[in-house]
């Protein structure tokens, strides 16, 4: 029979390579593949981790924004006769600028919402019963004060569906588009909201694929040394990556939901 997959997006740096290294050593039964925009990198860094004695390791072309690379994934899945047990949205990005405009607001949520959105819309059919998928979030993506009452009620009705959600974004880039992102009672941060659609998904995969045996969670990894982190941050990326490999081989109490430091936080 062929070995289960482990699969993490944004594999080849920072808290993805952390958390391969893990998921590599905790299971040494699973195939970790390495999804990275650029195969070359990828590569690297497996290579890198085969020097530290981990066998199980494979780089795969993955662009969250490309749906083609999705779909390739699941053909080569097909291929070897294998179900994903892990799926580890990682990649992330945090663009900036001198001000909030449209073009931040599109290229940080094709990564962090919408990129996760379609990657786990094309590989859920591909995973197999009792199957976890973990989403790397922030504590930036707490639904707080920031937003008005009723776009935190938006995000938090438990009847939230996909396509609400995808409104939901819509009408942030558009306040963005018309410059009035405060007083329509957003939050000041394309990535906050990223982040907070990214809850959003988790909660709707949580409800809506139990039948299938499948689960989902949020993680706030905290402030990590990584390039997007930067050298001044907290945290080093094993600590960054520990919840998330807990997660990926665990089961906590609740058995969904967000955490941090290995304990539920509030949405």
């Amino acid at each position: 029979m062929s070995r289960p997959v482990c699969l993490i997006t944004g594999g080849n740096r920072g808290i993805g390579s952390g958390i391969c290294r893990g998921l590599a050593t905790a299971r040494p039964d699973a195939d970790v593949w390495l999804g990275a925009r650029n195969l070359d990198a990828g590569a690297a860094t497996v290579r890198e981790l085969e020097a530290e004695g981990l066998s199980n390791l494979r780089a795969v072309a993955l662009d969250v924004t490309r749906p083609d690379d999705a779909a390739a994934l699941v053909n080569a899945l097909e291929y070897v006769d294998a179900r994903i047990e892990v799926l580890v949205n990682n990649a992330g990005c945090a663009s900036r600028g001198p001000e909030l405009n449209s073009e931040i607001a599109r290229k940080t949520l094709d990564v962090n919402y919408r990129g996760a959105r379609d990657v786990s819309k094309a590989l859920i059919p591909a995973m197999s019963r009792g199957g976890r998928i973990v989403n790397i979030s922030s504590g930036m993506g707490v639904i707080d004060p920031s937003y008005d009452d009723a776009i935190r009620d938006a995000f938090m009705n438990p009847t939230l569906s996909v396509a609400a959600l995808d409104q939901l974004v819509a009408q942030f880039e558009q306040s963005v588009a018309d410059d009035e992102v405060e007083e329509r009672g957003w939050a000041a941060s394309a990535y906050k909201v990223s982040k907070a659609a990214l809850n959003g998904l988790t909660r709707i995969w949580a409800r809506d694929l139990r039948l299938q045996g499948l689960t989902a969670y949020s993680v706030c990894p905290g402030w990590v040394r990584t390039n997007m982190g930067g050298e001044n941050a907290s945290r080093s990326v094993e600590e960054g990556a520990d919840t998330p490999i807990w997660l990926a081989t665990e089961t906590p109490a609740p058995p969904t939901g967000f955490y941090r430091d290995r304990a539920a936080i509030d949405w």
